[in-house]
Order: structure tokens, then C-alpha cells, then sequence
């Protein structure tokens, strides 16, 4: 997009960043208005709600309305986003993108609105801030992680705003999430924010930051043999007999296919067998260049490809690295 009388700033964002996110996502600049970031992910919409209604003859109108359902359109191409209860209430998307810019303004310049993007039509809206913090942990060995804070909102689902911490291993870029479950208020009230509101949702980024560091370098330094990984995967799913695909695909991956597997940090340890994991949960299952690509990212940020990153990081914990 071209801003005239301006001159266009150098992206923030690296190729791995790109690859990362998916969808349809845009990077944020300073000068660009509301309209100007909806307008670079196609989604400058308001959501229209109008009540769920039936042809009836017996009705003097001709319909019968059903208020309290209510289904969510995009109100630029009518295209319906969701069908919910009449109780749910609309965070708009430009208004969205204003409770994220006054988050950041409240955050003393700790973070900036960086990233914007939408998956399947707008039915889910995210924005992204790149976290400073311990970017250049692990650099020496070679497997630099990306730290992103990611704010969720859903226009096609019943849920609630959602505020996450997104990792990036860039010799892969293999992704997982871990949840971040302090109130963000901001999200509820139509209020101005301070520091005070930004700072507990910061401190618990910057926790979950170092909680994964700490088990990332728990499991560099951790060796495993080949035998020791494979028990782990099938005794992760269950599947001793390795008779269910995803249990063989894993296996495969750590054996003959897995990114960066030369590196001294994933050969023959306990992270290797990690990132064969979440090579599976954020490559191997997914289509490129179709929906099936950005329902891959939804599950990474927010679903069942999360869960299984998260569980099988428990899984090493309680039963592979006390023991090994």
C-alpha cells in the first residue's frame, strides 16, 4: 500500500515471521490508520446482527423473527460470520484494533502493534507484538525462539477474547503457544488503560517466556537415544505397536526428516524429540496455500495442535526428563 508524501519504513518483520503467520495478515506501521490496517487484511467491516427469521404466511409481515438468535454478518459483503444468543455482545474490529493500540501506548514503549491478521474471512481476528525479551537466548547454539504476544478475538466462535504468548523456533519455524490467563480488562470495559491494567498481562508474558526457555534448555541439555525418543512418542499416544499414523509420522520425522537436526541442540536430545513434535503439529498436517493452512495456525494458536504441544511438554516432564 502506498501512503504519498511518505516514506515507506523498513518491515520489522523477517521471512520466518512471514512464514509464521497465516492467513490473511499485514504488517502494522506507525502512521496507518484504523481503516488503513483493516484495509491491507480485506476486513473493513462493522459486524451487523440481525435476528435469525423464517417465511410465515400467517404472519401479517410475511416472516417470524427469532430475537433470540441472532446471526453476525459482515456488513460490507453480508457474508455471515457466526449465529449466537442474543446476550453476545460485538467488540467491533476497528475498535478491536483501538483497545490493542491503547494496551501498547499504555505499556511505557514495551511493545508496539506489529502484526494484524485475519483467518477464514474474518470470522477471527488476531494482532501481534514482538517481544524483546531473551530474544537472543540460545543464539550461541544456533536455535534462536521468537517471542510474540498474540491477542485473539472471534466473530465466528463463542469464545472470549484471548491473550497468548506465540513461540517461533526460527531454524524451523515451528510453532506452540502457552495461554496467558490474566484478566485483560481492557478487553471488557470501554475505558482508557494505564500502566496498572497493561503491566499484569506484560509480567505474565515475560513469565511464560522464561518457563519456556527454562524447559528448552532442560531438554538441550538432556540426552536421549533414538529407543529412549521412540518409547516416549508411543507412550505419549498410547500406540506401543506404533499402529497409528501420527505415531509413525513423529518417528519418521525424528529419524529421517527433522529441520535443523544437525544442530548439537537437537541431535540425540530430548529437544530434537520436541521439535520432531511440533514439526508434525505445525508442518506435516497441513495443505499449503488453502484454508487447511490457516486452520493449522487457529489449532497452533488456539486448539487441538496446542494442546498436544503443551501435553507432550508436560508428558517429558513428569515422565522422561526426571528420569533421564
Amino acid at each position: 500500500m502506498l501512503i504519498p508524501n511518505k516514506q515507506m519504513p523498513t518491515s520489522k518483520l523477517t521471512k520466518t515471521d512471514q512464514k509464521l503467520f497465516r492467513g490473511t495478515a499485514a504488517e502494522v506501521h506507525g502512521f496507518m490508520s484504523n481503516e488503513d490496517i483493516l484495509n491491507s487484511i480485506g476486513c473493513n467491516f462493522n459486524v451487523d446482527r440481525r435476528p435469525y427469521k423464517i417465511q410465515d404466511t400467517d404472519n401479517p409481515t410475511g416472516w417470524r423473527e427469532y430475537p433470540e438468535i441472532q446471526i453476525w454478518h459482515r456488513d460490507d459483503n453480508m457474508d455471515a460470520l457466526g449465529v449466537f444468543g442474543k446476550r453476545r455482545q460485538c467488540i467491533q474490529p476497528t475498535t478491536f484494533i483501538d483497545y490493542f493500540r491503547q494496551f501498547c501506548n499504555a505499556s511505557q514503549k514495551e511493545i508496539s502493534l506489529d502484526l494484524v491478521g485475519t483467518l477464514d474471512a474474518g470470522k477471527t481476528f488476531y494482532m501481534a507484538s514482538k517481544l524483546t525479551n531473551d530474544q537472543n537466548k540460545f543464539e550461541d547454539v544456533g536455535d534462536k525462539t521468537d517471542s510474540w504476544l498474540v491477542v485473539t478475538d472471534y466473530y465466528g466462535e463463542s469464545k472470549s477474547p484471548k491473550v497468548m504468548v506465540l513461540f517461533n523456533e526460527l531454524v524451523c519455524t515451528n510453532g506452540m503457544t502457552r495461554q496467558i490467563h490474566e484478566r485483560f480488562s481492557c478487553f471488557s470495559h470501554l475505558r482508557e488503560m494505564n500502566f496498572n491494567d497493561v503491566q499484569p498481562v506484560l509480567d505474565a508474558a515475560i513469565k511464560e517466556s522464561q518457563a519456556y526457555n527454562r524447559i528448552k534448555d532442560k531438554c538441550i541439555k538432556t540426552p536421549i537415544t533414538m529407543e529412549t525418543a521412540k518409547n516416549a512418542i508411543r507412550g505419549f499416544f498410547d500406540d506401543e505397536k506404533a499402529e497409528m499414523l501420527k505415531t509413525r509420522t513423529v518417528e519418521k520425522i525424528l529419524e529421517e526428516g527433522l529441520i535443523g537436526g544437525h544442530l548439537d541442540s537437537r541431535k540425540g536430545t530430548a529437544w530434537g524429540l520436541v521439535s520432531a513434535m511440533t514439526q508434525y503439529t505445525s508442518h506435516n498436517r497441513t495443505k499449503a496455500a488453502d484454508q487447511t493452512d490457516e486452520r493449522t495456525f487457529a489449532s497452533q494458536l488456539d486448539g487441538s495442535r496446542n494442546y498436544m504441544n503443551r501435553k507432550f511438554l508436560e508428558y517429558l516432564e513428569t515422565q522422561m526428563l526426571a528420569t533421564v
